[in-house]
């Protein structure tokens, strides 16, 4: 499943968030958007998706318009992790991975056993599976990241839309998530806050900077010295680290840096 966006634009008000955006995401790639708070990733997400709904520009999954598709489609179609998670019921761990079989049954039609199976999967996959019965609110946050993953692995899209989806979890998990989710073999549009892991999964990275695309490569190209300082504006040093072949960040501080050019 591949996405095509084209000329994407949203504004607040009288406010530009974003303005003119387009993308392209082939099938199987796994795509990162990076850039500072509110440079307007998620914008960009929720502009897709249909959370919010542009005030120009169009978005196309596998040449359809997403704007066309019905809601009970895209849901089929895409499977989303935002970064705003609010729930208001009372449900334990294993009902809202449940959830994420709801775009293909009826209004009240009960989970089948090849439903149970991919949500056990799923539990296992995130290792909540323990967790089943627990009710979703007493968790930590990051136990209900990992709960909110393993809905989305539920869902069994081909497409994953992703906000930042490593909030709260220690690194561990961060890299349990990505690696399950590169296992799955789907394609993969995710905002991403962690450089380092960016670089370590994706095969090309957007770089948004005030609303608009500043620059699109692979890591190597785009995780620069100069980008990092521009659009940033943190100093760095960057290697290929020798294990991986990707490109590895150490972020400096700025009075080592000067200290370091005087001396120069």
């Amino acid at each position: 499943m591949k996405l095509l966006v084209e000329n994407l634009a949203f504004s607040h008000g009288t406010q530009t968030i974003i303005e003119d955006i387009s993308l392209y995401v082939a099938k199987g790639e796994f795509i990162g958007i990076i850039g500072p708070n509110g440079s307007g990733k998620s914008t960009v997400l929720k502009n897709i998706y249909r959370a919010l709904t542009p005030k120009a520009g169009m978005s196309f999954l596998d040449g359809e318009n997403v704007d066309g598709m019905s809601r009970r489609k895209t849901a089929q179609k895409i499977g989303v992790l935002g970064q705003e998670n609010n729930i208001s019921f009372d449900f334990n761990v294993e009902e809202m991975v449940a959830m994420g079989r709801s775009p293909y049954k009826g209004l009240f039609a009960r989970d089948t056993e090849e439903d149970q199976r991919i949500i056990d999967r799923a539990l296992s996959k995130m290792g909540i599976e323990n967790m089943a019965k627990i009710n979703y609110m007493n968790l930590s946050g990051g136990e209900k990241q990992r709960v909110l993953i393993a809905r989305l692995l539920a869902q069994k899209t081909d497409f994953l839309i992703l906000d930042e989806p490593t909030n709260h979890l220690d690194i561990s998990y961060q890299l349990q998530v990505f690696d399950s989710i590169r296992e799955l073999g789907v394609t993969v549009l995710a905002a991403i806050h962690d450089l380092n892991l960016a670089a370590l999964y994706c095969d090309r990275i957007y770089v948004i900077h005030k609303g608009r695309v500043y620059k699109v490569g692979e890591p190597k190209d785009i995780l620069t010295k100069e980008m990092l300082l521009n659009v940033f504006g943190v100093y760095a040093d960057i290697a290929i680290h020798p294990i991986t072949n990707k490109p590895s960040i150490t972020y400096l501080p700025k009075s080592i840096t000067l200290q370091k050019e005087k001396k120069i």
